[in-house]
């Protein structure tokens, strides 16, 4: 059985802008995740426009960045991990990327990975 692990700390949202998060699949280092919160700003453009209730500091977007890409099954349990610790944020809005450093290649999203489209963000 695949064990997903997500090692960092949580502080307190309101204060951060971001948190990062190294991904571990079976004790491996696959990559990193980072969790943005969203801000005042943001806050308002999420009721204006897209008519959801969110706070400021709630998780909006997390962006995974792959060293290694597992197969669909994986990715999910990925997904799975960040929405059980950040339940606000939407699956379309997890981001995974393939790459390293400064290049990354976008692979799918959250919502997408559940119909199993990968490599077509």
């Amino acid at each position: 059985m695949t064990t997903v692990a997500l090692i960092g700390s949580q502080k307190e949202a309101e204060e951060k802008e971001s948190s990062s998060f190294d991904i571990l699949v079976d004790g491996e280092k696959l990559g990193v995740g980072t969790v943005y919160y969203a801000s005042e700003e943001e806050v308002k453009a999420f009721r204006k426009y897209l008519k959801k209730k969110i706070k400021q500091g709630d998780a909006f977007k997390i962006k995974i960045v792959l060293g290694k890409v597992p197969d669909g099954p994986v990715l999910l349990k990925i997904r799975d991990k960040f929405l059980a610790e950040f339940p606000m944020c939407d699956a379309s809005r997890i981001l995974f990327l393939s790459g390293e450093g400064d290049k990354a290649v976008p692979l799918t999203d959250g919502k997408k990975l559940e119909e199993k489209i990968i490599g077509s963000c």
